[in-house]
């Protein structure tokens, strides 16, 4: 499979470069040119409220907190941290013969993490089957996806980033380097900062409030 031509993101840098595609700009991009663009992403509203709460404590602790810092900054701080590792390169496992052993451990950490975060677990359905008269057993259970009414839809919170067209595209990049351990699944970007952002908010959510690591947010954040 061409794993080049997939959208790894909304804006499809990779697949455009490659076929050599010129994306048309209108008129103010010309006269105003800009390496920012934008990506859509949808949290889970807990979670999104969660992060909120977190920023607020963020600002409590760490007195070089900016005033506007929020979890816009929080999300982009956590991309661009994750970005940083993924240019310096990850070190392969203590004993690994596999030079891929590195993008293989992440592809399997992200396939895990789309099922966690990204997909809802399908409901089962116990069958009843008559055995006798006036006796039944439950002898099959089915796994299906529920249609739901617009009103039980899980409620989200969405959220427009601003970011560097360069760090959009390296991230692509890096998506296309793990497809080949991805299973025949695939990652946007999109997908990527989420599953970011909710396994930072999980980890908070089980371990508590660090210090080190509100410390090193701030850091970063000054760094961006």
């Amino acid at each position: 499979m061409d794993h080049w031509k997939k959208s790894y993101s909304s804006l499809k840098l990779l697949s455009k470069k490659i076929t050599a595609i010129d994306e048309k700009r209108g008129i103010l991009d010309i006269l105003f040119p800009s390496t920012q663009r934008q990506l859509i992403i949808e949290l889970p509203h807990y979670d999104y409220l969660r992060g909120r709460v977190f920023v607020d404590d963020l600002k409590d602790v760490i007195e070089e907190t900016p005033m506007d810092f929020s979890i816009y900054h929080l999300i982009l701080v956590l991309y661009q941290d994750f970005l940083n590792q993924v240019k310096k390169g990850f070190k392969p496992p203590k004993q690994a013969d596999d030079a891929a052993a590195p993008y293989k451990n992440l592809a399997s950490f992200f396939l895990s993490s789309k099922r966690r975060y990204l997909e809802r677990p399908a409901e089962e359905k116990r069958v009843l089957t008559q055995v006798k008269e006036n006796l039944f057993s439950f002898i099959t259970t089915i796994e299906e996806s529920p249609v739901q009414s617009y009103q039980n839809q899980p409620k989200t919170a969405q959220l427009t980033l601003r970011m560097r067209e360069e760090d959009i595209y390296r991230g692509e990049v890096f998506l296309h380097d793990i497809s080949a351990h991805m299973d025949d699944e695939y990652l946007t970007i999109e997908n990527l900062i989420v599953i970011l952002y909710l396994d930072f908010m999980n980890r908070i959510k089980v371990s508590g409030n660090s210090t080190t690591a509100m410390q090193a947010i701030i850091d970063n954040f000054e760094n961006l």
